[in-house]
């Protein structure tokens, strides 16, 4: 098993993007992880690590992961898809997939306005 935070220790939000989203979530105050790993690599990778609460996922490279992936209110960390630069639809993806996720952790549908 591998030795991850102690229980109660704070976890980390992490983002990984492509080069053309990393500017913006640095001036958001997070330090993306900017790769060509598949995304299903690298959170494997932090899930053995045991110190992430939250996956930023840039919309291109979230779409790599299987569908179930971060769906289930317990799984961590929680994976929350980004929208990609320029992209300009009604409710996005990504809050879709994060109201499933709060609808799931708290039992029933929430409407953001």
């Amino acid at each position: 098993m591998p030795a991850g935070p102690s229980v109660g220790a704070p976890r980390r939000v992490r983002a990984l993007c492509r080069p053309e989203l990393a500017a913006g979530l640095r001036l958001a105050g997070l330090e993306p992880e900017v790769t060509t790993e598949p995304a299903v690599a690298f959170l494997a990778r932090l899930r053995a690590e045991g110190r992430t609460g939250v996956l930023l996922v840039q919309q291109t490279l979230h779409a790599g992961l299987p569908r179930e992936t971060g769906r289930a209110a317990h799984a961590l960390p929680l994976v929350v898809a980004l929208p990609d630069p320029g992209a300009a639809e009604g409710p996005s993806a990504a809050e879709e997939e994060l109201l499933e996720i709060v609808r799931q952790a708290v039992g029933y549908r929430v409407r953001l306005r």
